[in-house]
């Protein structure tokens, strides 16, 4: 039973440790989207002063998305997709935690 119990132990600390790499790697991710993507418009200073919330950085990043794709200033931003945008939107909302 003991060793039932130690396995079941070990278990669910390799999925904890697992799940926490995961977002780890999203974060990191996103952060490497943010500063090469949103930098060729702007400073990445700017929005790093915002505190908005999901669905505030949800519209901004799509309507910034949007921009940079019709000036075509750069190749790498007409691959932005849905998952790079949401890994930014990550980003941005765990970086900067909206204010209350």
């Amino acid at each position: 039973m003991r060793k039932i119990l130690i396995g079941l132990i070990a278990f669910v600390i390799a999925q904890t440790d697992t799940a926490q790499s995961d977002e780890q790697q999203r974060f990191a991710k996103g952060k490497e989207l943010f500063e090469t993507t949103c930098s060729i418009c702007h400073s990445i200073q700017m929005p790093l002063n915002k505190n908005y919330d999901q669905q505030k950085w949800n519209k901004v990043v799509n309507k910034m998305a949007e921009k940079m794709k019709h000036k075509h200033k750069h190749k790498r931003l007409d691959e932005l997709t849905d998952e790079g945008k949401g890994l930014i939107v990550n980003y941005l909302v765990n970086a900067i935690p909206p204010k209350k």
